[in-house]
């Protein structure tokens, strides 16, 4: 408890320094740790068959008859 005490005593300058070079480290452990516990469990799921029964669902969409549409010609204006 004695190093609490002299961190608690420092300025809050050194004590950010501090936190953060902590947070830093305990960063760098658990993206380590998330990576090896990654591999192991893509190193077991390789030998297994993941999609082997199963099958897309099958959609029907039904046929839509979308009327023609007619536009209306205009006859040529004369000139001016």
């Amino acid at each position: 408890m004695k190093i609490l005490k002299k961190v608690q005593n420092l300025d809050i300058k050194k004590r950010k320094v501090i936190f953060w070079i902590i947070v830093f480290f305990l960063a760098i452990i658990l993206f380590f740790l998330w990576v090896k516990v990654t591999t192991l469990r893509l190193e077991r799921l390789k030998g297994q068959k993941l999609f082997e029964g199963i099958e897309p669902p099958k959609i029907e969409i039904p046929e839509i008859k979308i009327p023609t549409l007619l536009t209306p010609t205009l006859p040529p204006t004369p000139p001016q």
